[in-house]
Formats: C-alpha cells, sequence, structure tokens
C-alpha cells in the first residue's frame, strides 16, 4: 500500500496556553468553524436550506408543497460530499491518504452523531469536543489502540442512561410534538 500525502502546508507553529500547535492544525479547526457556520447560515437562512430541512422533516408533506424531493436530495448529497472533500484536504497534511483512510474519521463521527444525538448542530460541535477529550484522555492514561474503545464505553453509558443522546429529543417528526 502506497501512502500519499502532503508533509505540511505551512511550516509554522504557534504557542498556545503553552502548548506548541503546527498552523496545520489550527487552520484545519478554523476551516472546520467557517463550514459549520456557512452549512449552518445556508440551512437556516436561504430558501433551499429551508427546503432541505422540509424533506428532512417530512418528505411526504415537503413534497405536498411542491419541493422537487429528487433534486433536494441529490443537491444535499453533493453538499454532503463537499463537506467531506473539505474535510480531507485540510487534514490531509495531518495523516496520509489510503485507501482506507477515512474509516477512523467515520468511526470517531459516528460516536459524535450519536452522543449528542441527531439533529442538533450545535449538540454535534460539543459531541466532538467530548470525544476528542475522551480520546486524549484515554491516551494519555491507557495507552495508544485504547481511543476507540474507550469512546464506545462512553457512548455505551451514555446510551444506557439517555438513548437519544446527550441533545436529542423524543420527536421523530413535525406530527409527533
Amino acid at each position: 500500500m502506497r501512502y500519499r500525502g502532503i508533509t505540511s502546508y505551512w511550516d509554522t507553529s504557534f504557542e498556545i496556553l503553552g502548548m506548541t500547535v503546527s498552523a496545520d492544525r489550527v487552520m484545519a479547526f478554523i476551516i472546520a468553524l467557517i463550514s459549520i457556520a456557512g452549512m449552518w447560515f445556508y440551512l437556516k437562512k436561504t430558501r433551499t436550506g429551508r427546503a432541505i430541512r422540509a424533506v428532512s422533516q417530512d418528505e411526504r408533506g415537503a413534497m405536498l408543497v411542491g419541493i422537487d424531493l429528487n433534486r433536494i436530495q441529490t443537491l444535499t448529497f453533493g453538499l454532503g460530499s463537499m463537506l467531506a472533500g473539505l474535510g480531507g484536504a485540510s487534514l490531509l497534511s495531518l495523516s496520509p491518504a489510503y485507501p482506507y483512510a477515512g474509516t477512523k474519521p467515520l468511526i470517531a463521527s459516528w460516536f459524535v452523531v450519536t452522543i449528542a444525538g441527531l439533529g442538533n448542530v450545535y449538540g454535534a460541535i460539543i459531541g466532538g469536543f467530548i470525544v476528542g477529550i475522551f480520546e486524549s484522555l484515554s491516551y494519555f492514561f491507557l495507552g495508544q489502540g485504547w481511543q476507540e474503545v474507550a469512546s464506545l464505553g462512553l457512548l455505551i453509558l451514555i446510551l444506557l442512561f439517555k438513548p437519544t443522546g446527550l441533545f436529542g429529543t423524543e420527536i421523530k417528526s413535525v406530527w409527533e410534538k
């Protein structure tokens, strides 16, 4: 297997609270924040964003008010692919690319979404910080290779006591309110 990657976009580093952080990590974090803010603005403030939210809540109702489901579903798939590509490109200098490179971030994002609860952007951000800090602490205290095991243990504990996730609700659609 041949690994491909970029050694570094920027060769500088910053000192933040006594820790040295590479500029690549800072820029990846800034790109993530801008992407989240842009997607939130797009989904909340535009007509197409409202259509996407309507289709996600109730496909039949959205179709009845004249929303083209095929167009919205294709657009949503394209937006998700765009965000995945942007995330992969911003992290390419931190880890090399190979055919199964997305497996670890995919599992981590599944942990984040499940811990936070579906449909909550703010909860996903907080859930991301929870999983990241928990994996860092498990690496520090338990050693390498235990991050996913510790995250899975945290996920199981949270789902035992709150099956909808930390910020999820019992409501499945608009009609169940």
